[in-house]
């Protein structure tokens, strides 16, 4: 493992990237100084790859986004609407952002109202859509429709599970079209999620419409290639359910449910096997309905939370707004939950979604109804609301019921975008559209210059690498330095990479930096930025099969009194050095570690399994790694 480091930073930059084990690194920007801009934190990493090389990487990730160079500016209500082709019809639709045909782009597939397809709206890049139908399914006019894409069958393709007001099916992909299983068209549906716990089992959690309105019942399901068993109902109040979702709370593998209608939310956790659910939490409000549901870790503690809006489609009352069931799993070993009030704003909360969407390390809030909003979270955990559409209606005149959060654009930049469906009918409002974040204005030039390494000695690093994106009008460069020590290193020249993987000069047990620059071109668009994924150094042994001091001489006078191997997989595998007389007869075994202690066992000091003086003369030895030869030879013990 690398022993140590020192940092080494450009001042005249700005943002920290902090906790990284290595030291701090800096970025870089034009002028303005946005010290609240967190872009997420770099972490080394080590691995076995390649002919027993290391590959290390000071990795740029975090847990939700990938880095890009520094934001130069923010304006929160830049967005930018495409519509997509829905020739005007009623969107009564959850639609849903997933790569359909595999190309690394987001697609998006759904239904209009009265019509007996699901459609892909295809994308071909900047933001333009083709429209196509894919497969055929009963629905019912002016009812809901909820679809979920899902390989079921494993056979690496999606399929589709889709709840109508006519029904419950499973859309099976083939090569030949789809294959429509029909669960139940004796009563319609109009929620449906699909989940695959730990052990491989696929859960499907439903809603019907048997009550009043649109709620109803919730049923839960295993499936086993399109044949669904029921696990468990719940078929009275408060069963009369209207958002669902499957998620694991709990962290013990199997599959939990949260779901919520009218006043209360519920959460029943699964027990193993699932033989029965049992009610963990409940809560309820006084006035608003609970709506929106999104299921995020939204305090990003490492466990699930429930985030979700409430409203009222008549009436404006004081409790509308944002809630958080925060889950206590982490910190108390045990999963219960409590409730935050999040923000209170009215004429939201029917379609919401939780998810860092500004990329300053903190969840916020996207939703709609009357109209559509970003809510904006701030580090200390107060909301702004920043208006993304407002069709210019009475707040229940539009419905925008349903919202996604995908990136759309996907050139290198992760900016988070919006989906929306709005609907009615008498002001002839219906559509599916697209709402371009735009909100980010990058700089034109910057640096980053990491921390100096250190290597173990018996190390020498040989090649440079790097996974990143670069858009067109934009250039990216990488530089090393080398040196013996921490100054000679950190005072030399850099020496530009002419790619990926070129090699690098440097000595055993030396130092190594790199530094990345980049420059917008004057063609360049300022809302877009090269993204750096990780860097990787791939280091070598600075040895080769040898033994020294060879003759070597155990008589504890601190002078050559152990024989050292030295072998090419020192300190990157488990190795076994085992020692034979020339009659074959074996001697001693010695079991040496991979990691810094490596070099201490990879030694003998001339005696034999238990610890017996051996006598002088001429002794073989061979080792192995991973059961295979590597080296092998002869050395001398002499007395």
């Amino acid at each position: 493992m690398l022993k140590s480091a020192k940092n080494f930073i450009l001042v005249s930059f700005v943002v920290f990237f902090s906790h990284l084990m290595f030291g701090d690194f800096l970025w870089g920007q034009d002028t303005l100084w946005q010290r609240d801009w967190y872009m997420g934190e770099g972490q080394l990493s080590i691995s076995e790859e390649w002919n027993y090389k290391y590959y290390t990487s000071e990795n740029l990730n975090t847990a939700n986004h990938y880095i890009s160079f520094m934001a130069s500016s923010v304006d929160y209500n830049r967005w930018v609407k495409h519509d997509l082709e829905t020739d005007g019809i009623f969107c009564y639709t959850r639609f849903i952002p997933v790569d359909w045909d595999l190309d690394g782009d987001t697609d998006v597939l759904g239904t209009l109202n009265g019509i007996d397809t699901v459609y892909c709206w295809y994308n071909n890049g900047g933001f333009h859509f083709t429209r196509c139908a894919i497969a055929y399914v009963p629905v019912e006019p002016d009812k809901p429709v909820d679809l979920e894409p899902f390989d079921i069958d494993g056979d690496g393709d999606l399929d589709i599970g889709i709840a109508t007001g006519a029904g419950l099916f499973l859309l099976e992909n083939t090569q030949n079209g789809f294959v429509n299983h029909i669960i139940d068209s004796t009563i319609g549906y109009h929620t449906i999620d699909i989940k695959e716990d730990t052990f491989g089992d696929i859960i499907m959690l439903v809603l019907d419409n048997h009550w009043p309105g649109v709620c109803g019942n919730l049923k839960i399901f295993k499936i086993n290639h399109f044949t669904p068993t029921l696990l468990y109902s719940l078929s009275n109040p408060p069963g009369q359910g209207w958002r669902g979702f499957l998620s694991d709370f709990n962290s013990d593998g199997y599959i939990d449910f949260v779901y919520g209608y009218d006043h209360p939310i519920f959460v029943y956790f699964a027990s193993p096997n699932y033989l029965s659910f049992t009610l963990g939490y409940s809560y309820s409000l006084l006035y608003s309905n609970i709506d929106a549901i999104s299921v995020v870790d939204f305090d990003k503690d490492g466990d699930l939370d429930i985030c979700f809006g409430s409203g009222h489609p008549i009436s404006s009352y004081p409790d509308e707004g944002f809630y958080l069931l925060h889950n206590h799993l982490i910190e108390e070993d045990t999963s219960y939950f409590t409730v935050d009030t999040l923000a209170l704003i009215p004429d939201l909360g029917d379609g919401s979604q939780s998810i860092d969407v500004d990329l300053d390390g903190i969840n916020d809030i996207v939703s709609s109804y009357g109209h559509v909003s970003y809510i904006r979270q701030y580090p200390e955990g107060s909301f702004s609301e920043y208006i993304i559409w407002d069709p210019g209606y009475a707040g229940n005149d539009i419905n925008s019921h349903w919202i996604a959060v995908s990136i759309f654009n996907t050139v290198c930049t992760p900016k988070f975008d919006v989906l929306v469906s709005y609907m009615n009918d008498e002001l002839e409002v219906n559509g599916l559209s697209i709402f371009e974040n735009q909100m980010l204005t990058f700089c034109s030039s910057g640096s980053l210059i990491s921390s100096a390494l250190e290597l173990p000695e018996a190390k020498k690093p040989i090649a440079f690498g790097w996974r990143d994106c670069v858009p067109e009008g934009f250039e990216v460069r990488y530089y090393y330095r080398t040196g013996a020590t921490f100054e000679e290193c950190t005072s030399s020249d850099w020496t530009l990479l002419a790619y990926s993987g070129d090699s690098v000069n440097g000595v055993c047990g030396g130092w190594f930096q790199y530094k990345i620059e980049f420059e917008r071109l004057p063609d360049g668009d300022s809302t877009l930025s090269p993204r750096v994924d990780g860097v990787f150094l791939t280091v070598s042994s600075c040895y080769e099969c040898e033994q020294m001091p060879n003759p070597f001489t155990p008589n504890n006078d601190q002078v050559n009194d152990v024989v050292n191997f030295h072998f090419p997989q020192l300190g990157f595998e488990h190795a076994r050095i085992q020692i034979f007389n020339l009659h074959g007869k074996h001697i001693r075994t010695i079991d040496v570690p991979k990691g810094s202690m490596a070099v201490k066992y990879s030694r003998w000091d001339g005696t034999d399994e238990d610890g017996n003086p051996l006598p002088p003369g001429l002794y073989v030895y061979i080792i192995t790694v991973r059961g295979e030869l590597v080296c092998e030879g002869t050395v001398t013990l002499a007395r």
